[in-house]
């Protein structure tokens, strides 16, 4: 998979151990058991201390318990750029090189810029893990950024709106709900509508100020549905889902889903059997 994705990025979603030494980092790899799912991978890394704008890396042989190893440690959310792949066969082991990235990097830069508005924060490389379908990293980084670093009311929407993505892909609707409705809760607060139509007026905000950006009108839409849903208002949810059908040709599958679902809650089953 890896040798399909040169030129991208990998995330580390762990402290990061390497060594200067690379005889005792190839012992390490040859001493790992060989199979047909499992195959020996050595990593040779490009790293510029002088990088602006990286997760931070220092040489710990002074305080590792093994200093022969010559341990260079990583930072939790490094972030490498693929090189280059090719196999030893005379060993039978991958080496892969990747180089340190920084977020100013002219490529992840413009990720990041779609991502959030140039916003260069916890938010954004949430948003990347969670594209990434590392949901649980994800979790961790949106949590954060929204117990400690996230002030801004777009962040913070960002932020509830990320968590209840990760909640739901999970398949936890409840914990998803929780989200959504928070994320709502900020926007009543900006546009100070009022609760009982705060979801409608809502939609009709999007609609009116986001007019082409129809991803923004079906995430409100499905907001909208799982709401209905679990007040157990079926008809009011299978009306929203027909809506978000016509508008989201990319999550039709899912869309078709709901719909069948709800319809068996209605005990409607041939109706269901439509949309399966």
């Amino acid at each position: 998979m890896l040798d399909k994705s040169l030129g991208g990025y990998v995330t580390i979603n762990s402290f990061f151990s390497t060594s200067f030494d690379y005889n005792r980092a190839r012992s390490f790899v040859m001493n790992e058991v060989r199979t047909n799912e499992m195959q020996r991978v050595l990593f040779e890394i490009d790293a510029d201390p002088q990088l602006k704008n990286i997760q931070p890396f220092a040489d710990i042989s002074s305080i590792s318990y093994y200093s022969e190893e010559r341990e260079v440690l990583f930072m939790i959310g490094s972030i490498f750029r693929l090189v280059d792949i090719e196999q030893n066969d005379g060993e039978r082991f991958w080496i892969v090189r990747i180089r340190l990235s920084s977020l100013n990097d002219y490529h992840l830069e413009g990720l990041l810029q779609r991502t959030n508005n140039k916003r260069k924060n916890l938010v954004d490389f949430a948003t990347i893990l969670n594209n990434m379908d590392k949901l649980d990293d994800a979790e961790r980084y949106y949590q954060q950024s929204f117990n400690e670093d996230c002030q801004d009311e777009k962040d913070l929407c960002a932020c509830c709106c990320g968590l209840g993505s990760s909640a739901k892909q999970k398949g936890d609707y409840d914990l998803s709900l929780k989200y959504y409705l928070k994320s709502f809760e900020i926007k009543m607060k900006k546009f100070k509508l009022n609760e009982k139509n705060s979801y409608k007026q809502a939609l009709q905000i999007f609609q009116r100020v986001n007019v082409e950006d129809q991803s923004s009108i079906a995430m409100c839409l499905n907001n909208i549905g799982f709401i209905s849903d679990k007040q157990q208002k079926y008809s009011q949810a299978l009306s929203i889902w027909e809506k978000r059908l016509s508008i989201d040709y990319n999550h039709v599958g899912s869309v078709h889903t709901n719909i069948e679902l709800t319809y068996r809650r209605l005990c409607q089953y041939d109706l269901a059997f439509c949309h399966t």
